[in-house]
């Protein structure tokens, strides 16, 4: 911990400027407590670690932070002189309603509470974390450690389960932000486009800490060529891999007289953050079993065309990321993509619930280059 009270109610924090020798002498004659559980907790002033206050052994706190790395607590520290500089800001304070304890909350007239995640944790906790934070009308922001960000190439990045769920939203863009304390730089992921349920497609954007403002780590940049390009040489790949190692999926399109995935397939949309399978599988599983036999020119309800997608996705093993809404996700993805397939000309919308087939899905007239521009026009804005 980095605030305790001293037994006159006085709340004292290592963020203050205080010589090394009246830390040393409070130590030895004063008394310090836990300001969430009022239990007397010691002040460590040792050389191998960053200086806190630490409750005692067997000691149970609901708000404690015990057990924080060096990296954690310099972070942490870093990022409350961050926002100190614009806001008004608490470290460490305790939220009776929702019984947590966000490394800093911003009290300005809308409630933000900042959490600092350099450790793995479990999907359920950050979803729980998220939920009460939400049920008391306080937006939290996640903010990784750099350790989390793991680059594969320029633009492709992994993701572990949990910091799907750390995502930012700003004007329908998705985004990530990373501090790393050691550099003292914060890196955020731009433009977020789920690929896989753990690869992503993002524009890296690198500031130092001293150059940076709140307002500034949440406005977009614009995308340039290469992203198209990055994500056209993904495509390549992936449609390759697809074919040589999806024994089941081979079977499959060979099944359908077809030796190559629809080029109708593998389109990210926004919704596929929270689907678990390959686009190109579940779109391919979509095309080929329900799109492609709506007679053409037949008008069609959207009702049924999400019914389609029910019934094709029934039939995978685990579609749907844990701890997200079955039919709210079916319902985003029926509607994205089928908007999608309207800007690629195989369908035509006749008003906000209906629609009917104008080309095949095998006959297409647009070049993969201009699909690949009109995806990002449609799913970017």
């Amino acid at each position: 911990m980095k605030k305790a009270m001293k037994a006159n109610k006085t709340i004292v924090t290592f963020l203050e400027e205080r010589g090394e020798s009246e830390w040393r002498e409070w130590r030895d004659n004063e008394k310090f407590y836990c300001i969430d559980c009022q239990a007397e907790v010691l002040l460590r002033l040792g050389n191998k670690r960053k200086w806190h206050f630490a409750h005692k052994k067997k000691t149970v706190c609901k708000g404690s932070h015990n057990g924080e790395t060096e990296k954690h607590q310099k972070g942490k520290t870093d990022l409350y002189h961050f926002f100190q500089k614009d806001h008004i800001v608490e470290l460490e304070s305790y939220i009776p309603l929702t019984k947590q304890r966000p490394d800093i909350l911003i009290k300005d007239k809308q409630m933000l509470a900042v959490e600092y995640q350099c450790a793995t944790i479990e999907t359920a906790t950050i979803f729980d974390r998220n939920t009460r934070y939400q049920s008391a009308g306080i937006n939290a922001i996640w903010i990784l450690g750099g350790n989390r960000l793991k680059r594969q190439s320029t633009y492709l990045f992994k993701l572990h389960g949990f910091e799907w769920h750390a995502l930012q939203t700003y004007k329908n863009e998705s985004y990530l932000i990373y501090y790393d304390s050691e550099d003292k730089l914060f890196c955020t992921l731009r433009h977020i486009t789920a690929l896989q349920s753990d690869l992503i497609l993002a524009h890296l954007i690198e500031r130092p800490i001293a150059q940076a403002s709140f307002s500034i780590l949440h406005k977009p940049e614009p995308l340039n060529a290469s992203f198209h390009q990055a994500y056209k040489q993904y495509r390549i790949k992936t449609v390759v891999n697809i074919l040589l190692s999806n024994r089941k999926f081979q079977f499959y399109l060979y099944k359908q007289n077809r030796r190559e995935l629809p080029l109708l397939s593998g389109w990210p949309i926004p919704a596929q953050k929270y689907i678990q399978l390959s686009p190109f599988i579940w779109q391919s599983f979509f095309l080929l079993q329900f799109l492609q036999h709506i007679p053409l020119t037949q008008s069609i309800s959207f009702n049924s065309i999400r019914s389609g997608l029910v019934t094709v996705m029934s039939k995978q093993l685990h579609p749907i990321k844990p701890f997200c809404s079955y039919q709210k996700v079916i319902n985003q993805a029926a509607k994205q993509y089928l908007d999608l397939l309207c800007t690629f000309q195989i369908f035509k919308r006749q008003d906000n619930q209906t629609y009917k087939r104008v080309c095949s899905i095998d006959r297409i007239s647009i070049s993969e280059d201009n699909l690949i521009k009109l995806w990002h026009t449609t799913i970017h804005f």
